[in-house]
This record gives structure tokens, C-alpha cells and sequence, in this order.
């Protein structure tokens, strides 16, 4: 059995030429150990090959960004591109959008050994959630998915294969991009390495 499996990970794109094949340095508190990191390598990145939870960036991590000197990227100052992106079979529409380009559904597996985990996790005092990315991120419940009727909706498929017919876009694979060229906040040029 190769070590990525016993971890659950498929051989199927780890490690082969749809991931990038990262790996951490040497980590101190592992006793030197690198841990693997796949990463997509192919059109739609890392959402064609992950396990499709879909789980947003922490509040508290968005707003130190912006404390930090990072202008624009407070969780409230992101909030509207992530409701705007979302296209969720239900939520609040104060933090889900209903008719974005991402499909982001409830799993269509509801193995009843799940609900007997979030029941014991509420029976020990933790909080249950209906929906991850609402008002409050702790908690314990079902992720949604980035699918779409129970198929992965990547970003590929949610966003460059919808606009590939228009004549201004044209799709280079094998290529790395190195830097994108901006005039006032518009992408005018892209540097790309072939």
C-alpha cells in the first residue's frame, strides 16, 4: 500500500501529473517529517481534484489579513464576492448567494453513522450547525459540497467552461502563469512561462 493511502488520499491524481506534488520543510514538532500537500495541477486547480467540502475562509482570518496591511480583504469587505459566487440550494442570504456560478449542495450520501457523530458531539456540549459558512463557523454537521447533482462542480466547470465559446478567451494548458499585468485593478496581460 503506498503511504498516501493509508491516509485516504487517491493515487488516482496524488502524486501524478494532475498535482503539483508539495510538500512542507522538515517539520520540527513531527520529528523532521514533510507533510504532503496535493495541489491541483490541472484546469480548475485544486476544486478538481479535492474532496469537494466546501468550508470558507475563517472571519477572524480575513479581517487580520486586512489588519495586516491587506487591504480589502476583511471578511466584511469579501462576504458580497462569496454570496455573489454562490449558487446554494438553501442558507441565509445574508452570507449565501442562490444563484452563482459555484453549486454548493447538501451531500447526497446521508450515511446515518454522521448523524450518530454530530449527536455525540452535541451531547458532550458542542454546538450543532445546519450550514457551515452562516453567522458561525464552530460546530459540528454536515458539510456542503461543490457539486452539482451529486457531481463535482469545480471551478473549471462553474466558471471557464460556461465561457468557453467567447472569442476573447483563449486557454493555454501546460503553461505557468508568472505575472499578471493590472491597469486600474484590470487584467490587461498575463506572463506566462510554456
Amino acid at each position: 500500500m503506498h503511504y498516501l493511502e493509508k491516509f485516504g488520499v487517491s493515487r488516482v491524481v496524488a502524486q501524478t501529473k494532475y498535482d503539483w506534488d508539495f510538500a512542507t520543510e522538515p517539520e520540527p514538532n513531527l520529528a523532521g517529517r514533510r507533510v504532503y500537500l496535493p495541489r491541483g495541477r490541472t484546469l480548475g486547480g485544486c476544486s478538481a481534484t479535492n474532496a469537494m467540502i466546501y468550508i470558507r475562509g475563517n472571519a477572524v482570518d480575513f479581517d487580520g489579513w486586512a489588519d495586516e496591511g491587506a487591504p480589502g480583504w476583511s471578511y466584511r469587505q469579501m462576504l458580497p464576492y462569496f454570496i455573489r459566487s454562490e449558487g446554494n440550494e438553501r442558507g441565509d442570504p445574508r452570507y449565501h448567494g442562490h444563484s452563482g456560478p459555484l453549486t454548493v449542495q447538501d451531500g447526497r450520501s446521508m450515511h446515518p453513522l454522521v448523524d450518530h457523530l454530530i449527536e455525540a458531539a452535541v451531547r458532550s456540549g458542542y454546538h450543532p450547525t445546519t450550514i457551515s459558512n452562516g453567522a458561525l463557523q464552530l460546530g459540528f454537521g454536515r458539510f456542503q459540497l461543490t457539486q452539482r447533482s451529486g457531481a463535482r462542480c469545480s471551478a473549471a466547470s462553474a466558471y471557464l467552461y460556461p465561457a468557453r465559446e467567447r472569442t476573447n478567451l483563449q486557454v493555454f494548458t501546460d503553461a505557468l502563469v508568472l505575472q499578471l499585468l493590472l491597469e486600474d485593478r484590470r487584467t490587461t496581460a498575463v506572463s506566462i512561462h510554456r
